[in-house]
């Protein structure tokens, strides 16, 4: 009986990374000064997405456009103004430990890989000019996989 009640271990994790911040940048070199990449400019429309839409529109787009060719245009508002979304995963383990003499034995191992299956999204686009501007249009490459299960035998001397 002792052999079937004991010898069992539960492991568990719980992951949570919040979302960095994110600049909005105007996809082109607005200022004409060589260096690309210059910042959007705020039209002081809301940030927020608008309501109704669907969980890839990430921020309101019309918050945002490219600055007038040729002007430095006001940057600073644009930069580290949002946050991407934040990442969860839990991970668990469960062992039975089987002992055949003292030195010797058998550990059975179940480990679970994003065991609720949580879907973790990438950054959306943040450069003005692509199509996809505002939207995620992936998972997160650290946290995406979905729910990996994992069988194993150790054998302990």
């Amino acid at each position: 009986m002792r052999q079937i009640l004991g010898g069992w271990q539960w492991t568990g994790i719980y992951q949570y990374q919040q979302g960095g911040l994110l600049s909005i940048s105007s996809g082109s070199d607005t200022s004409r000064d060589g260096l690309g990449g210059d910042l959007a400019v705020r039209t002081g429309a809301p940030l927020a997405a608008p309501a109704g839409s669907d969980q890839t529109i990430w921020f309101n787009k019309d918050a945002f456009k490219a600055g007038d060719v040729g002007t430095w245009g006001s940057g600073k508002d644009s930069r580290n103004v949002i946050r991407g979304p934040s990442a969860y995963q839990s991970d668990m383990g469960l062992f039975k430990n089987i002992r055949l003499t003292n030195d010797v034995g058998f550990q059975f191992r179940a480990e679970f890989f994003n065991i609720f299956n949580t879907v973790n999204f990438a950054n959306p686009n943040t450069t003005v000019s692509n199509g996809s501007f505002g939207r995620i249009t992936a998972t997160h490459g650290v946290y995406g996989d979905p729910r990996i299960l994992q069988f194993g035998l150790k054998f302990v001397y």
